[in-house]
């Protein structure tokens, strides 16, 4: 069993222990105790162990850096990493020369994630560069896309941002069907049921976006007609409510 180490316990640490819980990855897991609440809780929840960083650092073979980015070089240059290790950074901004820096002469790796959907085993992850203990970790959370070069893992990494912005998205749309008259609940499964049946297509259909864009955004058609209003600057309330006053049976 490999012991897996997490220095820094939020959230991104809690989505990695709630994810490998539930594929039962075989991880020995130790938690860091700065944030003594979240630490106890996964503790009381999946049965890690929760050491000082030091101790994490000393035993596990695989580390998991998930502290604030401005806390970064203080905290792990504070460490004593050793050869053969592995240290994993979840901390968005920091380089992976940064990295390497701080944890030589263990293995450095970046990745980026989008975190909750991870805790379900369905989020990608993007890292640079290739390392196999790394890999086989983020697989068990979501697909993994390698990256071989700097420049493509930054691109790659803005998903994350990407991610949480179609969050809220999603967030504004159930509100607004809501609003107009649904069940909550009823309004949570259409927009995910939507995005759902979105994203299938996307990973199977074999034309190309612009192909499958001509499709639905038919010439004066409500797509185009809540499309102009976001164009233009307007809120995703105010495109779906011209859509609606467009479908609305006439009195």
């Amino acid at each position: 069993m490999t012991d897996l180490g997490f220095i820094g316990t939020g959230h991104l640490a809690s989505f990695f222990v709630e994810g490998l819980s539930r594929v039962d990855a075989g991880y020995d897991i130790m938690v860091s105790p700065r944030n003594a609440a979240r630490a106890s809780d996964l503790a009381h929840r999946f049965g890690v162990a929760i050491a000082e960083n030091q101790q994490i650092a000393d035993r596990c073979d695989l580390v998991v850096a998930s502290v604030l980015p401005k806390d970064a070089a203080n905290v792990l240059g504070g460490l004593r990493f050793r050869v053969g290790q592995t240290v994993l950074s979840v901390m968005a901004g920091v380089s992976l020369s940064e990295l390497r820096d701080l944890v030589a002469p263990a293995q450095a790796v970046v990745s980026m994630m989008p975190g909750l959907a991870n805790a379900f085993n369905a989020g990608p992850s993007a890292m640079y560069p290739e390392n196999v203990a790394a890999r086989s970790l983020l697989e068990r959370l979501g697909p993994v896309h390698v990256y071989h070069d700097e420049h493509g893992y930054t691109v790659a990494s803005v998903m994350g941002a990407f991610s949480g912005m179609t969050v809220l998205m999603m967030r504004d749309a159930m509100d607004w069907f809501a609003s107009r008259g649904l069940e909550p609940a009823d309004a949570r499964r259409l927009v995910a049921e939507v995005l759902r049946g979105n994203s299938a297509m996307l990973l199977e259909t074999p034309l190309a976006m612009s192909d499958v864009a001509r499709g639905v955004g038919t010439p004066r058609g409500i797509t185009e007609e809540g499309r102009k209003i976001l164009d233009s600057g307007g809120s995703w309330s105010e495109a779906l409510d011209a859509v609606l006053a467009r479908v609305s049976p006439r009195s």
